[in-house]
């Protein structure tokens, strides 16, 4: 509950802040997960929100994309590249990919944040599957790879990161609920 109490009023503050920030309507081209996986390693740069994090924030999809056509890449923390991954995994879904659902989750015990989807395969259950800074997880997109639920993939986040923390609590923010 203070998990999502947090999320809220950083959601807010956010929101506000992006009202008074540049943006642009232009978007980077969604082909492939692994395209977008590329395009991010190239042009998006690691950056503490100010006071090293101690005003988090999460910029909107307009203002990273305008960073992008003003600089040539975009300055950002694990939220802004979780919000990047989140509307591209929605526009490829709603493009007929096999994509179900798609979150934002915190993970506060981590200070981080990811993207979490369901890949949906026919006849099985969905795999969830997830993004962390720059990078998909499972990697090289193995046909059948991924996780049998959120829990699964916080804790295999946990055990990549610590090698031990499994059951921390995380906050999963629906897609739909998510201004971009």
């Amino acid at each position: 509950m203070i998990i999502r109490c947090l999320v809220g009023l950083r959601n807010t503050f956010s929101n506000l802040l992006n009202k008074r920030r540049f943006a642009t309507i232009w978007r980077p081209s969604v082909v492939s997960l692994e395209q977008f996986e590329k395009w991010m390693i190239k042009h998006f740069k690691y950056k503490h929100d100010p006071l090293g994090g101690i005003i988090d924030n999460t910029q909107g999809v307009g203002h990273m994309c305008f960073q992008y056509q003003s600089t040539g890449e975009i300055q950002g923390d694990c939220d802004d590249s979780a919000t990047m991954f989140l509307w591209a995994v929605t526009k490829l879904r709603k493009g007929g990919a096999p994509i179900g659902n798609v979150w934002r989750v915190n993970i506060p015990a981590y200070t981080h944040v990811i993207c979490v989807w369901e890949y949906l395969q026919q006849a099985r259950d969905p795999l969830f599957q997830y993004s962390s800074g720059v990078h998909i997880y499972p990697p090289n997109f193995k046909v059948g790879a991924g996780w049998a639920s959120m829990r699964e993939v916080v804790d295999a986040y946990g055990n990549r990161r610590e090698k031990k923390r499994i059951g921390v609590a995380y906050y999963a923010e629906p897609a739909e609920k998510i201004r971009l």
